[in-house]
Parts: structure tokens; sequence; C-alpha cells
């Protein structure tokens, strides 16, 4: 009978585990005394529980700045960590995520030496972050970073393997391979189309499929997999038989979101909740009701001794003026208290903005984006006095001040929603200037930016925000000035290609005529009308020139090369002549005849 997982019973399945076990060499016959315990939980850091030893270890780093300076080649950044006094034990302090990042910054070229000195939480860190999609294993990937470890020579790459869990090592290799139990009668159960081969003990017939050109890695995997540990190698290659793919799956990715959690990282629905709205002139009313004087309220997610009391990706990132200063008015406890809250903070909204969690790469601009955001609602609650902010980070959690600095900015995307409906929509955004119709298109996106040259980002300051409340005053006065009842533009009324400057000349016509502005096309008998009343030698009226001249003062260059080219159009017309529209230029919008 053949031997398959659909006609084994519980108990033949135990004996066929014996089975496997008694196909070792005599030589590698196994204690009765030991048993396997499968790989879960946190690979080994060395300061786990030594955080005086971490701080001091990163001292050594906080002091080198120019190892996390942008315009050094990774080249550069590798030759300054290595000449440091004890490279190893500075690069083992690190936080696992900013391991990672320093490893991704430096490039694959140069990683080797600096995998040569990571502890193995860290190389466990780089596959959780360097390895994985959303929710899905990159077994490609995986290969690719264990040849890199390979490429630091020695022991290197088996570390790189003994640092990752069996679930996870076993879903790589289930990627690429298919088991089946050495026995009599295998030959009948192996295809004809595909390589075949025996596990390193002979238990079990190898099936190779998915990317051919990756199974002499996969060959590579397997030998130091063995090399490292018989028994937990057959514990990984019984998984391949025994273990459902979609469960095995689930249960590794639970596992690394736990592990990403503990850093801050947390599932992308959850760190959104970072940016809930809150009434922020509400908050700041209900401040006065607060206690300045608690003990430290930031945020706890992460564990502080993983995370450490520095982090590159902080440190690279530029400091808002306000949040340093208020950091420096408290005592030494609560400022590295509040360091570590700051990079939970960073870690939320990375996991929350970025293309994928483990886009490491990301993690400084939205660093930066997690420090600005929180500085504004620092500096919302304070009035920018520095005393009255550092109170504020020793009562109320990080999230907190960064959700209503998010919400200053929310209020603002709420009228730029409001402007784009008045317009009409997209065809309406058109016809404003270009850094105006820009401005509403990046405030009505998910995350409200704002353009910074030829890049966007989220805006940065109250100050910034203020600039943007200016421009969108500046539109909806404009808006005010074509409709004063406050209606939408309804484009499908107007002549196709029609401009803002056509929409402004033909609303001051009609205000002109003693009518409420609107942008309405003139007929002929509104022309007549207004050539005949509203122009003395061919200029306008100076008194009437004067009233539509008013207006804010965003508008007046647009109000005053409105009034000259309706002047320069019509100016020179004989209201006492026959009027053919076509031969009216189009300065102001005109109903066909």
């Amino acid at each position: 009978m053949s031997i398959t997982k659909s006609n084994l019973t519980l108990a033949e399945r135990d004996q066929d585990d014996e089975q496997v076990l008694a196909t070792a060499d005599d030589t590698e016959q196994l204690s009765q005394q030991r048993l396997y315990e499968p790989q879960v939980g946190e690979s080994f850091d060395p300061y786990a529980d030594d955080l005086a030893a971490r701080a001091a270890a990163l001292a050594v780093l906080a002091a080198a700045g120019d190892v996390w300076a942008p315009h050094l080649s990774g080249e550069a950044k590798l030759a300054l960590l290595l000449d440091l006094p004890e490279p190893a034990a500075v690069v083992q302090a690190l936080a696992p995520d900013d391991f990672v990042w320093l490893v991704q910054d430096i490039g694959e070229n140069e990683a080797p030496e600096l995998l040569a000195l990571a502890s193995p939480r860290q190389l466990q860190a780089l596959v959780d972050l360097a390895a994985w999609g959303d929710d899905e294993l990159d077994s490609s990937a995986l290969l690719r970073w264990m040849a890199v470890a390979d490429e630091a020579g020695g022991d290197h790459a088996q570390r790189f393997v003994a640092a990752q869990e069996d679930g996870v090592l076993c879903l790589a290799l289930a990627q690429h391979l298919t088991a089946i139990p050495n026995h009599p009668e295998v030959d009948a159960e192996l295809p004809d189309d595909a390589e075949v081969f025996d596990s390193p003990d002979g238990g079990f017939k190898l099936i190779a499929h998915g990317d051919p050109g990756e199974l002499a890695l996969v060959r590579r995997l397997l030998a130091l997999l063995y090399d490292l540990e018989l028994l937990r190698a057959r514990a990984v290659i019984k998984g391949l038989y025994w273990e459902l793919p979609a469960q095995l799956a689930d249960d590794v990715e639970q596992l690394r979101a736990s592990r990403m959690a503990a850093q801050g990282f947390e599932p992308r629905a959850q760190a959104l909740l970072i940016y809930a709205y809150r009434d922020p002139h509400q908050w700041r009313t209900q401040l006065q009701f607060i206690e300045l004087d608690a003990a430290l309220a930031a945020d706890r997610t992460a564990d502080s001794g993983s995370m450490g009391q520095f982090g590159l990706a902080l440190a690279s990132a530029r400091q808002p003026a306000l949040l340093t200063q208020a950091v420096q008015h408290l005592s030494a406890a609560d400022a590295a208290r509040v360091q570590t809250a700051v990079m939970v903070l960073a870690h939320r909204a990375h996991a929350a903005n970025a293309a994928a969690l483990a886009s490491v790469e990301e993690l400084p601009t939205w660093t930066r984006h997690a420090l600005c955001t929180l500085t504004m609602g620092l500096e919302h609650g304070s009035d920018g006095q520095v005393d009255k902010a550092a109170q504020l980070l020793q009562t109320l959690p990080l999230s907190e001040l960064f959700g209503v600095g998010h919400s200053l900015v929310v209020i603002a995307a709420h009228r730029a929603r409001r402007l784009r409906i008045r317009l009409g929509g997209e065809d309406g955004v058109r016809l404003l200037p270009a850094n105006d119709a820009q401005l509403l298109r990046n405030l009505v996106l998910r995350l409200p930016v704002v353009s910074d040259g030829l890049v966007v980002r989220p805006v940065e300051s109250l100050a910034e925000l203020r600039r943007v409340v200016d421009q969108l005053s500046a539109i909806e006065a404009m808006l005010a000035a074509l409709l004063p009842t406050g209606l939408s533009l309804d484009l499908s009324t107007l002549p196709a290609g029609t401009t803002l400057q056509q929409l402004l000349a033909t609303a001051l016509a009609w205000r002109a005529l003693g009518q409420p502005p609107s942008p309405q096309p003139l007929d002929v008998a509104a022309v007549r009308a207004l050539v005949g009343t509203c122009f003395e030698r061919g200029r306008w009226r100076a008194d009437l020139r004067l009233q539509l001249a008013h207006g804010p003062a965003a508008l007046q260059p647009l109000i005053e090369a409105a009034l000259h080219a309706i002047e320069s159009e019509l100016g020179a017309v004989d209201s006492a002549q026959p009027l053919d529209l076509r031969f009216i230029g189009p300065v102001v919008l005109l109903k066909a005849s």
C-alpha cells in the first residue's frame, strides 16, 4: 500500500515519524533523553536584559554622527562603523529595525561585513522586515539574504539560518519543495517531469518546483540546516509533509506580526488609528482642566529594552525645534522614555503609510512625518511655550498630540474638498492657476500633502499650514467673486475650453451691469448695454472701475488683468452699430448666436 497523507491514521503517522528517525546512520543515533523543541518566539538579543550596556554601546554610535549622514555612500558608512572601537558590540545594540534600515542603506554589496556583526535577533528581523510583503513571505528574498550572509564566509550563513524560526524556514522551503516520505513504493508517487532528490538524511524524497534558478540556494539552505542540527532539520522537513500550507502561513505570519508589534509596527488597520480625528479647538479648551505635572503617560506599545535608547532613523531626521527644546527641559529618564515613545510613534506612522511594512527605506520619511505632526499638536496646545510643551510631553500620550496635529491638517483638507465640489470636480480644478490646482489635488488625498519643489510631503509645521489656509482663502475669495450665492460651478452649462480668466471677466461684466456676479454667458443685449453704459471714450468709467477693482488682496492681480482685457476688447465697440458676437474675442463668455 502506498503511504500518503490521505490514508495514514494518527497511529501510523507516529509510527512513520519513528521510521524517519530510524533512517539515520549509526553514528547519528539520537539520545532518547533529547527531544527537539520547535524554534519559536524571539531570537537571542545579547542586550535584552541589560539596558545599561545597550545604552553604553549606543552612546559610541550617537557620537559618530557621520554614520547616518545622508550624503555618505554605503561603503563610507560601513568603513566608519568598522572603525569604531568595538563594532560588533555597537551593531548588536541597534534596535532590529535600525539594523535592517542600515543594511539596506549600505546596500547588499557592502552588507556581508555588517551581517557578520549582527545578533541572531537582528538576523531574524532582517527576514521579518526585508523578506515579507504585507502578509506573505518572499522566499526569494530570504534566500538572497542567506546568500549575502554566505558571502561573509565562516559560519555566518549558518548563523543566519539558525536565527530564523522553524515555521519561516518550512514556509520558505514549501515554496520550492514538496516532501514525500522515502519508502519502498515511493517511486510510484514521484512525478516524471520534476527534479527529485533525497533529503540529506535520506528520510524524504524532495520534489523541486518553483523557480529552477533558485534551486541551488534551496539546496544550500537544506545543507546549512542539516549541518546546524539534525533533529531541527528533520522537524522542518516533516513540516513540509504534514503541515497544511495555508495554516502554516497563517501561524508564521501571526508570530511575525507579534514581533513587529513589539517594535511598534502594528497592522495597517490598527496603525491608522493614530490618524483618528480629534477636535483640536475643543481639545485645547480642555487642557486647562488637565494637571500638567502628572507622571509621563507616553505610548508604551513597544518593549523599551529591545527598542534601545538611540535610533538611527530618528537621529537622522531633522528635529523640529520646539520638540527638541521641550525634551531638553525633561529629566534624563523622562527624555529617554519620550524618545522611545517617539520611535514607536514613527513606527506606527510607517506601518500606516508605507507601501509595505517591509519598505524600511521609507522609515526616515515617516519618522520625519511623525516628528513634525507631533510637534504641530504640541505647538497648538502650548502656544509655542517650551515649558508648557515639556509638561504636555510628560502628561499626554504622544499619539494624542500627533492626532491633534493631524486633525489641524484635516480641517484644511475638508475645506479643500468643499472647494473642489464647488468647482464642479476635477474639470473645475483645472481652471485654477497651476499652484492652486495642485494644492487642492494634494489636500484631498488620503494623507494630505503639499508640494515642496519636485516632491510632495505631509505638512510639517503650523506656519506652513497657515500658508496653506491662506491659499485656500484666496481660492474661496475667487469663487465668491464668481458665485456670491455660494452655489457650485456648473461646468455643463459652460462652453468647452472655458478659462478662469473668462469666468472672472464675465462675473465682473455682470457686476458692471448691476447684476449679481455670474459665470453665465452674455448675450448681444448685455454686451450692448455694457459698452453703452460702462465705458467713456473707450475706457471704463472711472467710478465704475474703482468699484469693480475692489476685492480681496489675493484677487487684485486677476481682477486688474480681467478689467484690462475687457477694456481692450470692448472699449472701442460702438454700441449704436449692429453687433456680431462672432467678431468679439473670448475675453468674456458669450452666448452662441
